[in-house]
C-alpha cells in the first residue's frame, strides 16, 4: 500500500522531504554533476534539493531528502548503528541519473534505493509519506 501511495505521489508532485542540517556534501564526478544539472526537476520530484559551485566540480550539497530517507537515518543512530543516510542519498542520486540518462528523463519507477528504504521502514514500523 505504502509504494503506491509513493507512485501516486512521484506521478502528480514531489515526494515529501526534510531538510538536511548542515547539507550533506557528496563528492561528485564531474559527468555525474553534467547530469544532475540536466535532470535537476527529476531529482526534486524524488524531494532532492542540491547546489552546487560552479568553481568546485568534485562536491555537491544536498539540502533536502525524501522524509524517508531521513527518518531511516534517525532509527539507525537509535539503535546504535552508523550513520546512513550519505550513502542511501548518494545512492538515490546515482541511481535516478542514471535512470534518467537511459530514459532521457521520462522515468515512472520508483527508485530501489527508496523501495530499500521503505521495506526496511516497514520491517519497523509506520511510515510517513
Amino acid at each position: 500500500m505504502y509504494f503506491v501511495e509513493l507512485y501516486k505521489s512521484m506521478n502528480s508532485k514531489n515526494v515529501a522531504s526534510s531538510s538536511v542540517q548542515p547539507p550533506l556534501e557528496l563528492p561528485c564526478e564531474p559527468d555525474l554533476l553534467q547530469l544532475i544539472k540536466a535532470f535537476t526537476p527529476q531529482l526534486e520530484k524524488l524531494g532532492i534539493t542540491i547546489t552546487y559551485e560552479a568553481s568546485q566540480n568534485s562536491m555537491v550539497k544536498v539540502h533536502t531528502v525524501p522524509s524517508c530517507m531521513l527518518e531511516k537515518e534517525v532509527n539507525e543512530v537509535k539503535r546504535g548503528r552508523k550513520p546512513v543516510i550519505a550513502e542511501l542519498v548518494e545512492n538515490l542520486i546515482r541511481e535516478q541519473m542514471e535512470l534518467c540518462k537511459q530514459t532521457r528523463g521520462a522515468s515512472g519507477a520508483l527508485p530501489k534505493t527508496l523501495v530499500y528504504v521503505l521495506n526496511s521502514q516497514a520491517c519497523h514500523g509506520k511510515i510517513h509519506l
